[in-house]
Parts: structure tokens; C-alpha cells; sequence
């Protein structure tokens, strides 16, 4: 069996499941517009890493600066198109397809032509969801924001019925996808993964913290 990874941004479960695919022999290849240098240490084989750096540093400064508020959630769209017209050329010979909401529409609907099993991740809430309540968050201070764009909410929701398979993170993301008709049978809840070890040290002080992981 042989998988193909397509991840946009530095998450860490997906490489972590690239280094873990590559030690069984499983991994075709993961494809992201993480820069090189920005993965190592990755235990994965440089055949098997395909990065776009420029398109990641293109994504880079449209999130950082905030000359691009107005334009953030257009040229997200574009971005993602751009990351995924890439992924095509790249997909190769995988018998399972592993792609991230938002950015693996195309990339689907080509590996199940090819008779792969495709498999989408979403981090976060059903993307018309996630768009309601962030908006509505907006206007409670007089704020009309648009904060992703229509043509990413279409190809988003689009993704979700093309998936063979969905992984959420967590019983609320299920509920997101539920309530917009997605059914419970194609839903997998798969915790992310806590890639450092953390140690409880004696209270020094009487502030109240809250460490959400």
C-alpha cells in the first residue's frame, strides 16, 4: 500500500504520519508548500518530500501583513487553487490519497480516477459553520468581515462529499459536519497527536492559567 500526503501548512500530524508511513515502507510521497528547511528534522526521504517554498512564502505574507484584511480571503482561494494544480502533478502512484480540507478538492477527484481510497483531514469546524460563526462574531462589533471566501466554502463543502473517508480532531467537529448533512458512517474522530512531552513543575506563583492543548 502506498500513500500520498497533501498538506498546505507546517500542521504536525501529517508529517508526523509521514515519518511514521515512511518507516513501513508506505509512503509514496508528501507534497506542501512548507519550505524545506522550516521540516527538519523529517524523517522522511528527499523523494518523498515535494515542496512548493515559493507558493509557502507567497501564503506566508498574505497571512502576516495587514495591507492584505480587505483581499485575505480572495487570495486564499487563489493560494489554495495554485497549491492544488501543483498536487496534481505530483499525486503519483498512491493506493491511498491523504489530503487537508480546503486545498484537496482536485486532488480527490483524480486519485479515486485512478482507484485510489481517498481520506480527508479537517482541523477545525465544518467550513460553513466555522464561516457563520466568525462572521456573526464580527458584526456583534459593527464589523462586516468576510473571512473566507464563497468559492472556498463550495469547494470545501464539495470535498467533504467527494471523501471516501473523513478524520475530524474532535466530537465538535463531528457535530459541525452532522448538522450539514454529512453522514455519521463516513466520520472518524482521531485526537491530534501532542508531539512534545510536557512536565508538571510546583506553582511559583497565584495567577490562573488555562492550557488548552
Amino acid at each position: 500500500m502506498k500513500v500520498t500526503i497533501s498538506i498546505g501548512g507546517r500542521f504536525p500530524t501529517p508529517f508526523r504520519l509521514a515519518e511514521f508511513l515512511e518507516q513501513e515502507g508506505c509512503l509514496e510521497r508528501i507534497i506542501t508548500f512548507t519550505p524545506k528547511f522550516r521540516l527538519r528534522p523529517l524523517a522522511v526521504r528527499d523523494n518523498h518530500l515535494i515542496t512548493i517554498p515559493w507558493l509557502g512564502f507567497v501564503n506566508y505574507g498574505i497571512q502576516r501583513f495587514s495591507f492584505f484584511n480587505n483581499s485575505r480571503a480572495e487570495l486564499g482561494y487563489w493560494t489554495s487553487e495554485l497549491f492544488e494544480r501543483s498536487v496534481l502533478k505530483h499525486l503519483g502512484s498512491c493506493d491511498v490519497f491523504n489530503g487537508w480540507s480546503n486545498i484537496s478538492l482536485r486532488s480527490i477527484c483524480q486519485a479515486k480516477a485512478q482507484g485510489a481510497v481517498t481520506v480527508l483531514n479537517t482541523g477545525s469546524a465544518h467550513i460553513a459553520y466555522q464561516k457563520e460563526l466568525v462572521e456573526a462574531e464580527y458584526a456583534k462589533f459593527g464589523l462586516k468581515r468576510i473571512v473566507t471566501d464563497p468559492r472556498t466554502v463550495e469547494k470545501a463543502t464539495q470535498e467533504f462529499l467527494e471523501a471516501d473517508h473523513i478524520i475530524v480532531a474532535s466530537t465538535f467537529v463531528m457535530r459541525t459536519l452532522l448538522d450539514k448533512g454529512i453522514k455519521r458512517s463516513k466520520i472518524s474522530i482521531v485526537p491530534d497527536a501532542v508531539t512534545r512531552r510536557f512536565q508538571t513543575q510546583p506553582k511559583q506563583d497565584s495567577v490562573f492559567r488555562i492550557l488548552a492543548v
